[in-house]
């Protein structure tokens, strides 16, 4: 065989005179093995970043600003984990993609005179011992993280208290409870969606 005829055999997957065909097992496992590939791509779930995890890189980037809440929201039609801190006099929000844990956005959030009154007295609370990390350790040692969609603290009746919204059996709630986890109030469940805010 010339070196060029041998070349072009091998270039073609070896020589073809000697290839056997596939037997029948051969053939009947490939297709199952390529289906139960394409199953298992698409079965495998995606892990979500921690709260705790993306509260430690959104705090990295802002590490004298107290931050107050962490959760999933929308933000142009897909989900980002938010964290909040309070700076400036306002509130400045850090978004994260919830698996790489990269920054992706961040923004001060347009607030109402009611938000902006609320700032002052919840800036003091967070001076206490309670504060986001110990939210999110007692929330999800309560509530299954899976579901948990919001962990944010509020002021309560001139007290600090946690905002949890979070998944009860296919239903989204949202409860107010005092910094011992018990329930105070149930509360309306906000709108996740980044999409119509000033950014």
């Amino acid at each position: 065989m010339s070196t060029i005829a041998l070349s072009m055999v091998l270039a073609c997957g070896g020589a073809t005179e000697n290839k056997q065909p596939p037997t029948k097992e051969a053939e009947t496992k490939e297709p199952a093995k390529e289906a139960e590939t394409k199953e298992t791509k698409e079965a495998a779930p995606t892990a979500r970043l921690s709260f705790t995890d993306a509260l430690a890189r959104a705090r990295a980037k802002h590490p004298d600003a107290p931050a107050f809440e962490v959760e999933i929201e929308a933000v142009d039609g897909r989900d980002l984990l938010e964290v909040e801190f309070l700076k400036d006099g306002g509130v400045h929000e850090v978004y994260l993609d919830p698996q790489s844990g990269e920054v992706v956005k961040e923004k001060d959030e347009t607030l109402t005179d009611e938000e902006k009154a609320a700032l002052p007295k919840l800036g003091e609370l967070l001076k206490g011992d309670f504060n986001i990390d110990r939210a999110i350790t007692l929330v999800e040692s309560k509530v299954d993280p899976k579901g948990v969609r919001e962990i944010k603290l509020v002021v309560h009746e001139d007290k600090l208290a946690l905002r949890v919204e979070a998944d009860e059996g296919g239903e989204v709630k949202a409860k107010i409870y005092d910094t011992g986890f018990a329930m105070l109030a149930e509360a309306e469940v906000e709108a996740h969606d980044d999409a119509d805010k000033d950014g």
